[in-house]
């Protein structure tokens, strides 16, 4: 058994964690094949091995239909400069959990 220990003092984000993931040896492809059991659409994911000051790591993100996801967002309406209307929708905990319940992820995994 290993362990990994993980000093996020001052947080860490998601895409950040699962940069770190696919640096330890996540595989990409097997990531995505789990999370389309969730069957949530409208998405798409992308590694890229970048460096900043001589730090080297995967860069991971989410793209979504309306551009890149910027996390949680509440449910708003807003006018774009080009005049393009665009609407945010959050999911909440029991969005996220009946997600979850109705997805084919195993059962150890739920």
């Amino acid at each position: 058994m290993q362990t990994l220990y993980l000093d996020a003092f001052s947080g860490i984000s998601g895409d950040m964690f699962l940069g770190v993931l696919l640096d330890l040896g996540l595989d990409f492809e097997q990531l995505k094949t789990e999370l389309a059991k969730l069957h949530v659409h409208g998405y798409e994911l992308t590694q890229q091995r970048e460096a900043q000051s001589s730090i080297y790591g995967t860069s991971f993100d989410v793209q979504v239909a309306g551009g890149k996801d910027h996390g949680f967002v509440e449910h708003h309406h807003h006018q774009h400069e080009a005049g393009h209307h665009h609407d945010h929708e959050a999911r909440h905990l029991a969005d996220i959990e009946a997600l979850i319940d109705g997805s084919d992820l195993s059962d150890t995994v739920k």
